[in-house]
């Protein structure tokens, strides 16, 4: 596997952190060639109500520009990354954070996109969700909290050629990793409650569902050269009525290091599929990274 670029949302909060420490962690391992790091602001100018308001407080010594940037160098240069780093770049730029970066992110073609996951409610969920949906580049989102090395791999799966990529994906970073375990789950879906008429109905229902996506894993593994690959295969039932929260809860079970989805691209169609589970797992798994492949 080779990620020759990537690009990294920084914007001074616990998560920069993490995502420092898991952009370190891919550069030791994958032939990473060159990191951007970026930050938007709204205003690199006051607007001269609050300038002239609050001039006392707000006189830098430096353009604000240059006052970011000389912060996050000093992020990179205190966290040691820029030493791991075969090339790196600070981009501060000005504008709303979402046209911005996506605008960026189109000049820059990276390979992979890190952005924070954090846990309180906000823009600091949605703006990467939106990223998300409306980037053709593959996204890792990183928990604020986050710092140990990927060791177990959690990929769901519903034997689709996206999930077939996202499987890809888990074997080839095991590659470059040592000791890692890699687990494909597929959630079994159970009809709603009213739909039962008794509990050997619901047992007998159940376990035909998993016999028939035993057998679909068997012919998916086989067609896509996974029947023997290095990762086991996995069943969750999904007793919420949520395809998301039972992936999410599987994976905080099983102690994932590392969530992978396969998704669609970014037409107006897929943003819809996109949403219905990829997006709905961001809010349920906040301690978790999460590796969005694109097909």
């Amino acid at each position: 596997m080779k990620l020759k670029r990537l690009l990294t949302g920084l914007d001074f909060s616990l998560a920069d952190r993490s995502l420092l420490a898991v952009n370190a962690f891919l550069c030791q391992h994958l032939a990473v060639q060159k990191c951007y790091f970026v930050h938007v602001t709204d205003h690199f100018v006051l607007p001269q109500h609050i300038k002239a308001q609050f001039a006392h407080l707000f006189a830098p010594d430096l353009p604000v520009d240059e006052l970011l940037r000389q912060k996050l160098q000093m992020e990179l240069l205190e966290s040691g990354i820029s030493e791991l780093l075969p090339e790196w770049e600070i981009n501060v730029l000005e504008g709303k954070p979402e046209p911005t970066l996506l605008h960026w992110i189109e000049v820059k073609n990276p390979d992979l996109v890190l952005m924070g996951n954090k846990v309180e409610a906000g823009s600091g969920g949605v703006l990467p969700r939106r990223l998300a949906r409306r980037t053709p580049s593959e996204v890792l989102f990183i928990p604020e909290t986050f710092a140990r090395p990927i060791k177990r791999i959690v990929v769901a799966i519903d034997f689709s050629e996206y999930s077939a990529r996202a499987l890809k994906k888990a074997l080839d970073l095991a590659q470059h990793i040592t000791d890692v375990q890699i687990e494909a789950l597929y959630v079994v879906e159970l009809p709603p409650s009213g739909f039962y008429l008794n509990e050997r109905e619901l047992s007998a229902y159940n376990e035909m569902v998993k016999q028939t996506a035993q057998k679909t894993w068997e012919s998916f593994a086989q067609a896509h050269a996974f029947d023997h690959a290095p990762l086991q295969f996995s069943l969750r039932d999904n007793h919420y009525q949520s395809t998301a929260q039972a992936i999410s809860d599987a994976a905080a079970e099983q102690q994932a290091d590392l969530l992978i989805l396969g998704a669609l691209g970014h037409t107006a169609i897929e943003v819809l599929l996109f949403g219905s589970v990829t997006e709905r797992v961001l809010d349920y798994c906040k301690d978790i990274p999460i590796w969005v492949v694109r097909y």
